[in-house]
């Protein structure tokens, strides 16, 4: 929504955004509503060419119509495609620690639903009534992730030593494991044409397997230590296969030689 927002206020009427209830009601394709060709924001290094370079009348029009079509279909496009009116990204702000004060019950209900949580709902709406008038420490506010933040905040205590948040932070978790985009299964199609080349054709499915497994889980290849039985299997692989190539390159030699003798 953000996107959308930013591209809405380059070209439409501030008047035009305020009073309508919903940013997906405003109608950006009627000229009233949008703003004239010297509102229109192009940047300032467009602006200074427009003005100093030899362009014509009918030219200057033609670029702010070009300009005006631009953003009528970016927003097109983002209506089209992006979930602005789905309702579980409507709802998935409610685990933003920032927002907490605007948050509503709904929102966390909604979830707890949707992902069948097995939690007291008298206690979930304590506790999110706690989390919403509490003052939380620095420590949490300045998490570097939101999954880090609610970590923090389940840790918390209250007088009695006894954790204050239990079943909040479990929903809120639950939220923030859904993923959010197929890039992380795109990043593993990819590893796998890369592995599974065609000069690796005949490679099978459990060497795949544990090429993506050794790669996913141990991180930088530098980095990885080693126990003494990989060292020793690593090296004795390498003996039998240097003995291989030494057997190869000797056969050559004798058939090399053999066929020097028939030719004199």
């Amino acid at each position: 929504m953000n996107l959308y927002y930013e591209l809405l206020v380059r070209f439409i009427k501030p008047a035009a955004i305020t009073k309508s209830k919903s940013l997906l009601n405003i109608n950006f394709q009627k000229a009233k509503n949008q703003k004239s060709d010297d509102s229109l924001v192009v940047g300032s290094s467009a602006r200074v060419l427009l003005q100093d370079s030899n362009i014509t009348l009918e030219e200057k029009e033609e670029f702010f119509l070009s300009v005006r079509k631009f953003f009528v279909t970016a927003c097109k496009y983002i209506i089209r495609k992006f979930p602005l009116q789905d309702e579980f990204f409507k709802h998935a702000s409610v685990a933003n620690i920032f927002k907490r004060q605007t948050a509503d019950l709904q929102s966390v209900k909604y979830f707890t639903s949707l992902f069948n949580c097995c939690v007291d709902s008298d206690q979930l709406e304590l506790e999110f009534a706690f989390f919403q008038a509490d003052s939380l420490s620095s420590e949490i506010l300045e998490a570097e992730r939101v999954d880090v933040a609610w970590h923090k905040i389940s840790q918390i205590k209250n007088s009695n030593g006894y954790a204050k948040y239990v079943a909040l932070p479990k929903v809120m978790m639950s939220i923030l494991s859904v993923p959010h985009s197929n890039a992380a299964s795109e990043r593993i199609f990819s590893m796998v044409r890369k592995n599974q080349t065609e000069s690796r054709s005949s490679m099978n499915t459990k060497t795949l397997e544990s090429l993506l497994i050794t790669k996913l889980n141990m991180g930088i290849c530098y980095d990885v230590k080693l126990s003494s039985d990989d060292l020793k299997k690593a090296k004795g692989d390498v003996v039998e296969h240097e003995d291989v190539v030494e057997v190869d390159s000797t056969e050559i030699k004798e058939y090399a030689k053999s066929k020097q003798r028939k030719e004199f």
